[in-house]
């Protein structure tokens, strides 16, 4: 509604103006009625109305310096003299102050509903533009935080747009003055969901709160950005406050550290990218910063992570193949203490390695993850694989890391387990088991039939349908690949791994070890031992 004060000394005139008009009609409502111009003023900045109706001529105050001073507590005001001064001067005074009509007494019906009218149409279009430009206002706002967090996003997918300093002022509206930037990655590891009573956006903004208080002391243009459990942020500062930018950081996650009973969080985790000179360079920044926060797997949490080495220490790919060997037996099988063996061996011999990287212990989770969903049976891989980097990322400390490896092939072995229960191919699965624990042995085919529980005739079809080789050839390639291990992998002479393998005769072995490995075993030896 349009609020209206009347001023008039005359408190007929008052009630003349109250009865002459509709003021629902037009929208309106009387706010107050002043029989002076110090009253009026009072209800003026009390009220604060849209219209003020008052005579030219009043007590206390004149109409001439009611409608100054009206203006000046209400700028927007819009005010309808009336007066019983017919005369110019009063008019054109009036009309200087922006008094929208000047009626004369005694009052026309007519003409006061009109004025009223014009009045309102004003009102509602001046109502209707400041709507409008304060939705564009938000608009442009709202389309430079979107731009501003759009660099976030490019730095985290390493395709920043833009190669100097004016193309990231039009890209991503960031303006970096003289000075260096810098960026950070903030990790929050938040307690169980089932222990967590706090909502997420409470949580976000107590931890946005402290690390904005620490930056405005020394940035005048950065950007902070929320994304799953991070929070990421780029700023811009003298360059002669490098040190101090660090204590600041260092102060913030103090801070949190104290307050992440309040907050909700178990541990939070901060990496610092180097300083660059300039605002192009925060990519490099962002993925130093990025690197430093996967090194709380090793160094902890609740510390300042900076200063990372990028050259790897570890070779990935002798810790793989081993792996690679061991989990594909244990899914062939599906025994989970095999695959639980392969990843205990891959942590231990990763950990064990002089100056590893955090990073390094991610990407070589990530990748032996990957090599067990390869050999899976599945639809969806790409999406276990993403499930997986998202546990293992949560994870606080090498051993965890490896663990969420360990819980999510178990996962996967159980379902397959799950849905093999009653497969016909059960029997061959435990043929499997059985032949993996007695290769060494002299078994027979019918051995092994009388273990599964299924005639020698059935289960030689069967064995071969379900492993495409038969019998004799199945327990061979065990033996061969036994073989080739304990050649690559122990001191043993040809001669002890022939019977460690099952064979009584070295002349045999020889020969059937260089048909399927292409070499004497001796020569296979020096080739990979």
């Amino acid at each position: 509604m349009i609020k209206v004060v009347i001023a008039d000394d005359e408190a007929r005139i008052c009630q003349l103006i109250k009865v002459l008009v509709d003021w629902d009609a037009l929208g309106m409502e009387i706010a107050g009625i002043a029989s002076n111009g110090i009253e009026a003023l009072m209800m003026v900045r009390k009220e604060r109305p849209d219209i003020l109706i008052t005579d030219i001529r009043m007590p206390g105050a004149s109409g001439i310096d009611l409608i100054k001073q009206a203006r000046s507590i209400c700028p927007s005001i819009c005010m309808i003299i009336i007066s019983g001064y017919a005369h110019f001067e009063y008019a054109k005074t009036a009309l200087a102050y922006g008094v929208k009509d000047y009626l004369l007494k005694p009052i026309n019906q007519k003409e006061l509903m009109a004025s009223l009218q014009k009045v309102a149409a004003e009102i509602c279009l001046e109502q209707e533009q400041k709507e409008a430009d304060a939705s564009m206002a938000e608009e442009r706002t709202n389309d430079r935080k979107r731009l501003r967090n759009v660099l976030i996003q490019d730095l985290l997918s390493g395709q920043v747009k833009a190669s100097t300093e004016e193309e990231m002022e039009a890209q991503y509206h960031f303006s970096a003055k003289n000075g260096v930037c810098q960026a950070f990655a903030l990790r929050l590891d938040h307690e169980a969901k089932e222990e967590k009573d706090r909502p997420e956006e409470l949580v976000w903004k107590r931890t946005e709160k402290i690390i904005k208080s620490g930056l405005e002391r020394f940035s005048e243009e950065w950007i902070l950005y929320w994304h799953d459990c991070f929070l990421y942020g780029v700023m811009n500062y003298d360059a002669r406050q490098v040190e101090e930018v660090r204590k600041m950081m260092r102060d913030c996650l103090n801070q949190l550290e104290a307050a992440k009973h309040l907050i909700g969080v178990r541990v939070f985790s901060l990496g610092l990218g180097g300083s660059k000179k300039t605002s192009p360079e925060l990519q490099a920044s962002m993925e130093e910063a990025l690197l430093a926060v996967q090194e709380r797997f090793l160094c902890g949490s609740g510390i300042l992570l900076e200063n990372i080495e990028h050259t790897p220490v570890l070779y990935e790919q002798r810790l793989l193949d081993k792996y690679t060997r061991r989990i594909g037996h244990a899914l062939e099988i599906l025994n989970i203490e095999e695959m639980k063996q392969a990843v205990h061996e891959l942590f231990q011999a990763a950990v064990d390695t002089p100056n590893v990287h955090g990073f390094e212990l991610f990407e070589l989770v990530c990748a032996a993850g990957n090599i067990f969903v390869m050999q899976l049976d599945v639809k969806e891989k790409e999406k276990l694989m993403k499930n997986l980097k998202e546990n293992c990322d949560a994870a606080l400390n090498a051993e965890e890391l490896f663990q969420k490896l360990e819980q999510f092939e178990e996962a996967q072995i159980l379902k397959i387990l799950k849905v093999r229960e009653a497969d016909s191919a059960r029997p061959v699965r435990k043929a499997k088991c059985y032949i993996k624990n007695h290769y060494g042995e002299q078994i027979t085919l019918e051995e092994v039939s009388a273990e599964v529980g299924l005639s020698t005739a059935y289960f030689s079809v069967l064995f071969k349908k379900e492993t495409e080789v038969g019998f004799a050839k199945y327990l061979m390639n065990v033996r061969m690949e036994q073989a080739k291990t304990l050649l690559r992998e122990t001191n043993l002479p040809v001669a002890g791994i022939c019977k460690k393998v099952g064979y009584n005769d070295l002349k045999h072995f020889t020969h059937t070890f260089e048909k399927l490995a292409g070499v004497k075993p001796a020569v296979y030896r020096k080739l990979y031992g």
